[in-house]
């Protein structure tokens, strides 16, 4: 026999209307009420009725999911990983299945159609990860008739929803942390310029620096691919210049991890030659040879809220343009020298862990 609502209503003691309330995403149910309706949904093998429930509002009950990556890495990255599993899990509960595509995005001569593959396959609506501010394609998104969200790229006209972390903050924290321990000479290290989180992260960055009376350097900011290896390049550049930094923070744990590599080789100690913040807070951040100092966002948080909205949006039959920002945090490891010095906090009066 099915599991229903009621049936989780009365396993965990609330009413039904609150059951369907967490389930469905409405923002009068408390987060503890929530997790506690969708830990039982999980524990039950609550299945909602998806194929009356399609019937009645013809609709597939289907998401595209579309990962598009230049560098065929879409699903290696643990980061990503972690997204996917926000929106699938979210998908699940709510009854709808996930349709997922993977892309290289448009190449010379080829242009995808996302709407056309949309329509297609007859999605309720659409998540899109990966996408750069120099694809063809946005122009399209602007004129769909479902609903569309973009994860940190936030699109001008339309009605897509930008779903992501506070970049701005995020780097201004890290940058701030840095300072507050010491460094005055903090060089970043950014992703590639057609991503929305590279500008914001130097915005944060540079914001940082003005705030606390430090001149920006043009030479102390090197452009990365949110890679290790490019990190590594970078930070072989950063260390050549005749006044190389005393910090680097780097726009992802990879770059980070490439900066902190190419310290070892060169004899140099992480922190005490060299301190080092990334951003994301992948598993290997807390595992590596000196663990690093870094700024957490949760991407399955992220991943999850991304999936609630499209799908709040498909029954409510509408959607409006908007931003959903998501917390972060500033984690306190070895990697920049807080620990050894004794400086957990310092005075950045930032949300941290350590």
């Amino acid at each position: 026999m099915s599991v229903t609502i009621k049936d989780i209503a009365r396993e965990i003691g609330i009413s039904a209307s609150a059951v369907s309330k967490a389930i469905n995403g409405y923002s009068d149910i408390s987060e503890e009420t929530r997790q506690r309706v969708l830990e039982a949904v999980r524990r039950m093998g609550y299945t909602p009725n998806i194929l009356a429930r399609g019937l009645i509002r013809r609709q597939t009950n289907t998401i595209g999911l579309f990962v598009l990556s230049r560098s065929n890495k879409g699903f290696s990255h643990s980061f990503s990983s972690e997204v996917i599993a926000g929106i699938m899990d979210c998908a699940g509960v709510r009854g709808y299945e996930l349709l997922l595509y993977s892309t290289n995005g448009p190449t010379p001569g080829k242009q995808v159609s996302y709407r056309g593959l949309c329509h297609e396959r007859q999605i309720d609506a659409a998540i899109f990860m990966g996408l750069r501010t120099d694809d063809p394609g946005i122009e399209e998104l602007k004129t769909v008739d479902f609903p569309v969200a973009t994860l940190d790229v936030p699109i001008r006209g339309g009605k897509a929803i930008c779903v992501g972390g506070d970049n701005v903050e995020g780097a201004y924290m890290a940058t701030s942390h840095l300072i507050s321990i010491g460094h005055r000479r903090i060089a970043y290290i950014n992703g590639h310029a057609q991503a929305i989180v590279s500008q914001e992260r130097l915005t944060g960055y540079l914001r940082a620096l003005s705030d606390n009376g430090i001149p920006e350097d043009n030479s102390l900011v090197v452009e990365g691919a949110f890679t290790e290896e490019s990190g590594a390049e970078a930070t072989k550049r950063l260390l050549g210049l005749p006044n190389p930094p005393t910090a680097v923070f780097a726009a992802c744990d990879s770059m980070a991890i490439g900066a902190m590599s190419v310290a070892a080789m060169r004899n140099l100690k992480v922190p005490d030659d060299l301190a080092v913040v990334g951003y994301d807070d992948i598993p290997l951040a807390a595992v590596a040879e000196v663990p690093l100092t870094t700024i957490r966002q949760d991407g399955y948080a992220i991943g999850y809220k991304a999936a609630e909205v499209v799908i709040n949006d498909i029954e409510r039959g509408s959607t409006a343009a908007r931003r959903v920002l998501m917390g972060v945090e500033l984690v306190v490891r070895e990697s920049c020298g807080a620990r050894k010095k004794g400086l957990y906090r310092g005075n950045t009066g930032i949300k941290q862990r350590v």
